[in-house]
């Protein structure tokens, strides 16, 4: 048993499970993960926690990377390296993993 879960589901998320689990953030706030998987009959602490704050979190934005946020992000990953919550500080709106995404994308073309 890990985090109230026997065996965690892995894999996408439906979005049945993503309403839950914002719901639930909405009643007991986004701090104690524990308690919130407790509702969740197939997710861990550390899904709930990363889906949220990586996916769900309402002052996330979704739309492309601007060409300013793009330079900064490129100056910053120069400054600090692969540090991306310590870069994502720079950049409101922008999750640590979207940070990452775009610069892997970068590279990796």
């Amino acid at each position: 048993m890990r985090n109230g879960v026997l065996s965690p589901k892995k894999g996408p998320w439906t979005p049945e499970e993503s309403q839950r689990l914002v719901t639930l953030v909405r009643l007991m706030g986004p701090q104690d993960w524990v308690s919130i998987a407790s509702f969740m009959s197939s997710r861990n602490a550390k899904q709930c926690r990363e889906r949220y704050h990586q996916n769900l979190d309402p002052s996330l934005r979704h739309d492309p990377i601007s060409e300013d946020e793009a330079r900064a992000i490129m100056d910053l990953y120069g400054r600090y390296g692969t540090a991306w919550a310590r870069i994502a500080e720079h950049l409101p709106g922008r999750s640590d993993n979207a940070i990452k995404n775009y610069v892997n994308g970068l590279v990796n073309k």
